[in-house]
């Protein structure tokens, strides 16, 4: 089975972009969570394109799990 999310440059571009804000802001802290929000929302905008292109809903489960458990630290 062949991944569509991998074959696809821009869905590797916004989740490549949507993980680096992530951790750029678990690194510095200095955003006051809005990098975080900017993350989700370009995560959630490359799956529903992801979905559009015809990524299995079990790929794109994939690769929002892996994502929102880098949101599941606490913050001080």
């Amino acid at each position: 089975m062949d991944s569509v999310i991998l074959q696809s440059a821009l869905a590797m571009f916004l989740y490549g972009a949507a993980l680096f804000l992530n951790l750029f802001d678990r690194h510095y802290r200095a955003s006051g969570g809005w990098m975080t929000v900017a993350a989700a929302v370009i995560a959630v905008g490359a799956t529903a394109y992801a979905l559009v292109i015809g990524a299995g809903l079990w790929e794109c489960a994939t690769v929002l799990l892996i994502f929102l458990l880098l949101n599941m630290e606490v913050r001080e």
